[in-house]
């Protein structure tokens, strides 16, 4: 196999700063695109959590389990 040199771009130094702050950003919200999701991820297994706390609850109210009530 032949092998031909690498193109070299010139570039500035203000070139370079520039292509870095691109990619500071990217990965600034890649961080709060991946943060937002983790915080539905969170959001939707309290409420899971929250809605089997209420089966619970309410099939104890209606087999008449629940303390503190008078029937």
């Amino acid at each position: 196999m032949i092998r031909r040199n690498p193109t070299l771009i010139p570039m500035s130094d203000l070139d370079v700063q520039d292509i870095r702050d691109m990619i500071e950003i990217e990965q600034q919200q890649a961080e709060a695109e991946s943060s937002i999701q983790q915080k539905e991820q969170a959001a939707d297994e309290m409420s899971d959590a929250a809605r089997a706390a209420h089966a619970k609850q309410e099939r104890a109210r209606r087999l008449g389990l629940q303390t503190g009530t008078t029937n």
